[in-house]
């Protein structure tokens, strides 16, 4: 087994991927995306690969550096702030400008103004728009009124004083507001050009204008993005490629080790699994935990809404009994939100929980809730297990099942479907438990809670519970970065107490690249690889 090498940049919260070039001769990269980016609209998409994309081709005020540090992008000085710091002016960039190709693929460009700001922000907020970051942005003037939608949308504490003069006003001071306004969400949108889209914005290449380090050259969802180096970018000196061809996979195609293997992609993000085929000698090898596994139980109805029964299996759910069968990219958790996983530029601290197991207290429990539901006993529940998962969950957690057999006399069975039966039952709510795994698109803490949210589209749980969609909502829209890291950490504390979703493993994958290539960077504050020069040493 080879091991892999996991690169912890406290700091820079980045890892960069350096070699030579020949300067004389085009410089080409190939990185592999996850899937083809369906949606490019920046105040509505939400997969990493169209944060992929549109980190590469668009900019907002603000822009991370290799660093992961928010730096100047379209604004062309820091802003003036006012004594309360609620007021804060911009200043757009002469020379940024949208790019495009026209009917007869000549580059045309339009300058970016601050009206573009001022639409973006009002389509942000506008709740037609279902922003996925939307809470995020409550600090400004206005917002929450505006996404509840009982304010006009044009009635955002943001205004466009002159072509090139943005104010921003803010409810209350806020201490990541430069981070807010680098993200993919606070990117510009030019309105003329939104409503010539007839409603298909960022759904092709004909429909995205970008005002970033490249533009897209060609977009073909059975092969690859080709973004091209945007000669008009008003800092070229951060512009590594002059062509970067985004692989898009397909059922077919070869794994992305193989891909990695054989030099069709420079870099590519790999499971852990995978990665200890490579010879640390010619890779570097950046592995991040960004994903949890675990039991989730149906809340809404059946046995298992019953808190005293889950509350049983929790007391008996001995982690111990896996934990050192677990291979080196899977770590025995008691919490769900990963190490690596950030919120509003910070690291998240994860809560620090000690496992009670109790078989009396659980039996006493159980008894309980069999009392509760006017049963004698639990009979023919199942877990439901997806047959293509990538982790068998389902045998470590076997060894759980036989404690819940000795301890409560509880009996499951095991239920494993292909993909799409498995997505509709889980859908329907039509099962007792499920090995579930949840991840983040952005790296974003709170993503892997917001799943629970009464509201959520993607509640499958049935879980309802008032006080927990209080914590995570003040903690998307608090102003202060440890306020809202405190938020969330009893959100996540909330959701565990209810015993809803019982955290087994955090996986984790790795971001692989040879030696020899230069200008990938990923950024832990993104989730996301970013393609420029970096001033970093090789590590």
């Amino acid at each position: 087994m080879k091991r892999i090498f996991a690169f912890v940049l406290a700091l820079c919260l980045a890892i960069c991927f350096c070699s030579c070039s020949d300067s004389s001769e085009p410089i080409v990269l190939a990185y592999g995306l996850q899937a083809n980016p369906t949606n490019l609209d920046p105040q509505s998409a939400s997969s990493p690969s169209a944060f992929t994309v549109l980190y590469a081709t668009m900019e907002g005020l603000y822009r991370f550096d290799e660093t992961g540090t928010p730096v100047l992008g379209v604004a062309e000085k820091e802003p003036e702030i006012s004594a309360d710091q609620k007021k804060y002016t911009f200043t757009i960039r002469e020379d940024a400008v949208w790019t495009y190709l026209n009917e007869d693929k000549q580059e045309q460009t339009v300058p970016v103004t601050a009206d573009d700001f001022v639409f973006a922000f009002e389509r942000l907020l506008d709740p037609q728009t279902k922003s996925p970051a939307a809470e995020r942005f409550y600090c400004i003037k206005n917002a929450s009124d505006i996404h509840a939608g009982t304010m006009a949308p044009e009635t955002i504490g943001v205004q466009a004083i002159d072509e090139k003069t943005l104010v921003i006003e803010l409810e209350t001071p806020t201490d990541y507001f430069e981070s807010l306004l680098a993200t993919t969400y606070a990117m510009p949108c030019n309105r003329e050009f939104f409503e010539s889209t007839n409603g298909r914005y960022g759904l092709n290449r004909t429909t995205v204008r970008s005002n970033g380090m490249y533009r897209i050259g060609s977009w073909d969802e059975t092969t690859q993005i080709r973004l091209d180096k945007n000669t008009y970018y008003h800092a070229p000196e951060i512009v590594f490629a002059d062509t970067v061809r985004l692989r898009i996979p397909q059922k077919d195609d070869a794994s992305e080790l193989e891909r990695l293997s054989d030099d069709i992609v420079n870099g590519v993000f790999i499971s852990g699994q995978d990665a200890q085929a490579l010879d640390e000698t010619e890779y570097r090898m950046l592995q991040m935990k960004d994903a949890v596994w675990g039991i989730q139980f149906q809340v809404a109805d059946g046995p298992f809404s019953n808190a005293s029964i889950r509350k049983a299996v929790s007391l008996c759910f001995d982690r111990a009994v896996y934990q050192s069968k677990l291979p080196s990219y899977l770590t025995a958790t008691n919490t769900i939100i990963p190490t690596d996983a950030m919120l509003f530029g910070k690291m998240y601290e994860p809560l620090q929980k000690t496992d009670t197991i109790d078989p009396a207290a659980a039996y006493t429990a159980y008894q309980k809730g069999l009392s509760e539901l006017s049963k004698n006993s639990i009979t023919g529940a199942k877990l439901l297990v997806c047959e293509s998962d990538t982790v068998d969950v389902a045998s470590y957690f076997s060894d759980i099942s036989q404690i819940l057999q000795r301890d409560l006399s509880l009996f499951l069975s095991v239920e494993s479907l292909p993909q799409k039966e498995y997505t509709q039952k889980l859908k329907n709510g039509d099962y007792d438990l499920a090995v579930v795994c949840l991840t983040s698109s952005d790296n974003n803490a709170l993503t892997y809670l917001s799943s629970y949210a009464s509201t959520a589209s993607n509640n499958t749980s049935g879980y309802q519970n008032a006080s927990f969609d209080a914590l995570l909502s003040e903690a998307n829209s608090a102003n202060q970065s440890s306020q809202a890291l405190a938020l969330c950490r009893q959100a996540e504390d909330q959701l565990l107490s209810d015993n809803v979703f019982l955290p087994m493993m955090w996986q984790s994958k790795v971001f692989a690249t040879k030696k020899a290539t230069e200008g990938l960077v990923y950024l832990k504050q993104t989730g996301v690889v970013h393609f420029m020069k970096t001033t970093n040493e090789t590590a």
